[in-house]
């Protein structure tokens, strides 16, 4: 990963140029914890108007999300899905994908869905925009599959309780 001595509110600034120059309809902030998001909007003339942040039912991200959300901000979630081919081994959590979770199966039959089609849709009922990673056509057109359900109280329960508190990361960024 490159390190670099820019601030990165000065760097928030030149984005802020860009916008009033009409050049960017919005700009928005990635991968920001809650410190920097604060020094952004406590630093800034145009408000973020989105937070990038990996968010998936092992890393729930609520009190960035909150905050975030608190600003004003939409948060947009990216590796929704978790991921299949995430490192394994020490440091990384020993715990299967959460496409392969027995409790997100349980709660996609119940629906006769499909366990990504829940993912995405305790993701959609937080009011997050999700934004899933796929190469197969099919598998895009079926991550549509999630506005004819709604998961109930139990299910959201159930899902609030496989957050692995950071323990398990989609993107490593590079570690």
């Amino acid at each position: 990963m490159a390190h670099t001595d820019v601030d990165y509110v000065e760097t928030w600034k030149a984005l802020e140029e860009v916008h009033k120059a009409g050049k960017a309809k919005n700009i928005g902030l990635s991968n920001f914890n809650v410190e920097q998001v604060q020094r952004v909007v406590e630093n800034s003339t145009v408000a973020p108007a989105c937070h990038q942040i990996e968010v998936h039912v092992y890393l729930q991200n609520k009190k960035l999300i909150d905050f975030s959300k608190s600003k004003g901000m939409v948060v947009v979630a990216y590796s929704p899905l978790g991921s299949n081919d995430r490192p394994k081994g020490p440091g990384f959590g020993d715990f299967p994908a959460p496409l392969e979770d027995a409790v997100v199966k349980k709660i996609a039959a119940k629906h006769k869905k499909q366990p990504g089609h829940v993912l995405l849709k305790f993701l959609l009922q937080q009011d997050l925009v999700v934004i899933p990673k796929s190469v197969s056509k099919e598998r895009l057109k079926a991550n549509l599959e999630v506005f004819d359900f709604t998961l109930d109280n139990e299910d959201l329960n159930e899902l609030q309780k496989l957050d692995k508190h950071g323990e398990y990361r989609a993107c490593t960024m590079g570690q």
